[in-house]
């Protein structure tokens, strides 16, 4: 992917992208991005998917006065994972970098690099929820 792309999507990312940690009422954690827009700018979403190779792109119907949208979506943890190299790669550089890491820390948290199951993932929820200050609990080296 040539520089200027990245660059442009990193803050695409920091502008619109929404980073999500949810616990389901039978306890799994989802740990996922998305990244929404119009319909009709669903394009710009196709290429996001094209070049990054990762994610799925889902339509919602017009309902009521919503018009209908797109969003790209990264719940796989693997693609989770390809994301985290991209963006570690070219940072976010505005209010969504806290965002970021404390989803990052989850993304680890999931893949049992960090914490070896799902006890992390309530504090890192309430912390993306919250707005705090966030430091990562531990290093990966």
């Amino acid at each position: 992917m040539e520089d200027s792309f990245g660059h442009w999507l990193a803050g695409f990312i920091d502008g619109e992208g929404c980073f999500t940690i949810i616990q389901h009422a039978n306890g799994s954690w989802e740990v996922k991005f998305y990244l929404s827009l119009r319909d009709d700018d669903m394009s710009v979403l196709e290429e996001i998917q094209d070049r990054l190779g990762i994610g799925r792109i889902y339509r919602t119907p017009e309902r009521g006065s919503t018009r209908p949208q797109a969003s790209w979506r990264v719940t796989r943890l693997s693609d989770s994972l390809k994301l985290i190299e991209f963006l570690d790669r070219l940072p976010l550089r505005a209010r969504k970098a806290k965002d970021y890491a404390i989803w990052r820390e989850a993304i680890f948290a999931k893949s049992k690099k960090t914490y070896g199951d799902d006890a992390g993932l309530p504090y890192l929820s309430t912390a993306l929820k919250s707005g705090r200050a966030y430091k990562p609990q531990t290093s990966r080296g």
